[in-house]
């Protein structure tokens, strides 16, 4: 009976919560690609650290100048952090969608039963 409910008269609702459905899955896969960028700038700019010491540790006692070297890593290193943060923010973004999406799901679970009931 209500498989046919869900044919019929709670079409509309079982067509919202596929969409839902759909859009979760959509917002996940876009998580994971953002999470997995998130961790290749950690990488990148571990790996900047550590050349920006090296090339420091090598100067040796020169005092505080910057050479061209450095100062590009620095530079580097700086644009690297950014895209992180600019990431983050976008992962912080995608997670409030995502809890959003979940909600709507509930509600048409909960709407779709109401309207048979």
């Amino acid at each position: 009976a209500f498989l046919a409910f869900k044919e019929a008269d709670g079409k509309h609702f079982e067509e919202a919560f596929r969409q839902n459905k759909s859009d979760q899955r959509q917002k996940k896969t876009e998580m994971q690609k953002l999470a997995e960028d998130i961790n290749q700038c950690k990488r990148d700019m571990e790996h900047l650290k550590a050349e920006i010491e090296r090339v420091q540790a090598s100067r040796g006692d020169g005092g505080d100048v910057v050479n061209d070297e450095e100062f590009a890593l620095i530079d580097k290193m700086r644009q690297e952090k950014k895209r992180f943060r600019e990431a983050l923010e976008g992962l912080r973004h995608m997670k409030a969608d995502l809890q959003q999406i979940e909600h709507n799901i509930n509600q048409c679970k909960l709407q779709v039963v109401g309207a048979f009931e």
